[in-house]
This record gives C-alpha cells, sequence and structure tokens, in this order.
C-alpha cells in the first residue's frame, strides 16, 4: 500500500494534477493503510529536521525515490 501511494504521489507531482479517480483511490488507500497499522500498534512518528541542509536532502531523496517507482 505504501508503494502504491508514494507511486500516485509521483504520478500526481509528474502530471501537475489529479484526477477524481486517482485522488479517491489516494485518500481510501491512505486511510485504510492507516488503519491496519493501527490495528497491529503502530503509531505514526514525527520525524525532526534539524536543519535546512537536512531539509533538502530529504527532499531530494524522496524525489529520486518517486522517480524510480514511476520508471518502474
Amino acid at each position: 500500500m505504501t508503494v502504491e501511494l508514494e507511486r500516485l504521489e509521483a504520478k500526481f507531482a509528474l502530471a501537475g494534477q489529479a484526477s477524481s479517480d486517482d485522488l479517491d483511490l489516494y485518500q481510501r488507500t491512505a486511510g485504510n493503510l492507516r488503519r491496519l497499522l493501527e490495528a497491529v500498534g503502530l503509531q505514526r512518528r514525527q520525524h525532526v529536521i534539524s536543519s535546512l541542509g537536512e531539509v533538502l536532502r530529504v527532499g531530494i531523496e524522496r524525489q529520486r525515490k518517486r522517480q524510480e517507482l514511476v520508471q518502474r
């Protein structure tokens, strides 16, 4: 589910928009993933970013991963 959500995010970013059907799929998948993770006892934790350099590094890393998913 997480990979599918990342793939959809990359699709949205590359297209600059999202269809109503894709947004609906994204919202339902994200909600289902949240409920599944809560059911097994996992909780969301905030990631603390300490510097602008780290913000940029994390953003670049996420973009690279999204591009790899779209290319598959």
